[in-house]
């Protein structure tokens, strides 16, 4: 938002978005009969065809899961929607779960991954201190959109203009 020349950003109850589009999504899995969801998996591997191509995931259900221990799930399409790798550095804004993991399914499977320098970071962060770890709070990107700019640890002003 902050970089944009003009409002063209949606957004739904207040600062929750993402929550929205969470929601939704979830509402149009539940309604499709063909979609089976089981919950509180970890996917282990992908399972690979004949032709190479991805036919199914191993999970480890855990718990709370419909069902227990290790199986596999057959499929026609299999989707990474795994996040980000933001746990590889002491501080992030990512949450505690972006691991990384879906990359290493990918791997393991024989992907190639590609451009895995050009890691994203939330350009407002706030700032703690040399010694904070973990998980770092945002500050939202609306800020910057309604004109508060970006400043390194000196007060020095960035990407003015």
């Amino acid at each position: 938002e902050g970089g944009h020349h003009r409002d063209r950003i949606a957004h739904a109850g207040g600062d929750a978005t993402g929550a929205e589009i969470q929601r939704a999504l979830i509402a149009a899995v539940a309604a499709a009969p063909e979609i089976e969801v089981i919950q509180h998996a970890l996917a282990l591997d992908l399972q690979l065809a004949d032709d190479g191509g991805v036919a199914g995931v191993t999970l480890h259900v855990m718990g709370e899961g419909q069902h227990d221990g290790v199986g596999a799930v057959r499929c026609r399409a299999v989707v990474l929607a795994a996040g980000g790798l933001g746990q590889v550095f002491s501080a992030s804004t990512n949450p505690s779960v972006s691991t990384g993991d879906g990359m290493a399914l990918a791997l393991r499977a024989g992907a190639a991954l590609r451009d895995l320098e050009f890691v994203q970071f939330h350009p407002t962060v706030m700032y703690l201190g040399a010694d904070s770890l973990g998980q770092q709070p945002l500050i939202s990107e609306a800020v910057r959109g309604e004109g508060a700019f970006l400043v390194d640890f000196e007060g020095n002003r960035l990407m003015e203009g």
